[in-house]
C-alpha cells in the first residue's frame, strides 16, 4: 500500500475521534474530582449516587447541569451542588448562529451547532 493512500484513513479516523462526548462515570483524577469540561463537550456522570449530564459552551464554561435520576431530593441538591463545584455555575453561552437546515430552511444554534430553542412569544 503506498504511503500517500495511509493519509485519507488517517484523517478520518482523527475526525471520528474528534467528537467531544464522554459518557464515563466522572472522568475521575487520582484525587477523586472530575476532569475540567472541554470545549462543546458533552459528559454523563455519576456524583452522589445521581446521575448527571453537563453541557460545555464553546469556551469551556458550563452550559447547563441536569440532574437525569436520583435516589431523593437531598441527593439530588447535594449533586447538584458538587457539580457546580467542580465545573462551576452554568451559563449558556447567549452567542447564537443560523445555520442551514434541510428543504432550506434555517436553524438557530448555539456556537457548539445544538439547536436552541427559541423563547416563547410574550402573552398579553
Amino acid at each position: 500500500m503506498r504511503k500517500n493512500a495511509l493519509v485519507p484513513v488517517a484523517l478520518l479516523a482523527l475526525c471520528a475521534c474528534s467528537h467531544a462526548t464522554s459518557s464515563d462515570s466522572a472522568s475521575p483524577r487520582p484525587s477523586g474530582t472530575p476532569l475540567p469540561l472541554r470545549s462543546c463537550e458533552e459528559r454523563r456522570l455519576t456524583l452522589d449516587g445521581a446521575e448527571l449530564f453537563v453541557q460545555a459552551n464553546a469556551d469551556a464554561t458550563p452550559a447547563q447541569i441536569l440532574i437525569l435520576s436520583a435516589p431523593d431530593d437531598e441527593a439530588r441538591a447535594k449533586a447538584y451542588q458538587e457539580a457546580r463545584k467542580f465545573f462551576g455555575d452554568p451559563r449558556p453561552d447567549p452567542r447564537t448562529q443560523t445555520r442551514q437546515y434541510k428543504l432550506g430552511l434555517t436553524q438557530v444554534t448555539d456556537m457548539c451547532g445544538r439547536p436552541v430553542m427559541p423563547s416563547p412569544l410574550p402573552t398579553r
